[in-house]
């Protein structure tokens, strides 16, 4: 079993290159960048966890879910009523 922070970072890895391709709103990655103490926070939680040999990661959960939020709203243009659609998904069919 890998440690919290090892777990995260993979995935954080995977998520960065995926906000690459995609060019989509205000990438959870850089929202970390710009307000790191949560971040910190919710892997300094996982490891406490991880030490008393128990899996937590609800506070890091919480945060991502946030994140992601934000990121989804940020595509959106308000007061127009349209999404920012990625250039790569422009003329795409459904």
């Amino acid at each position: 079993m890998g440690s919290p922070r090892t777990i995260c970072a993979a995935r954080a890895s995977d998520y960065r290159k995926f906000c690459r391709c995609a060019k989509s709103g205000d990438a959870a990655p850089e929202q970390i960048v710009g307000n790191r103490g949560p971040y910190f926070d919710a892997l300094d939680e996982a490891d406490e966890a991880c030490k008393k040999g128990q899996i937590d990661m609800s506070k890091m959960e919480g945060l991502l879910a946030r994140l992601l939020a934000n990121q989804l709203m940020s595509t959106y243009k308000p007061g127009r009523g349209q999404l920012n659609t990625p250039a790569w998904l422009q003329g795409r069919k459904a």
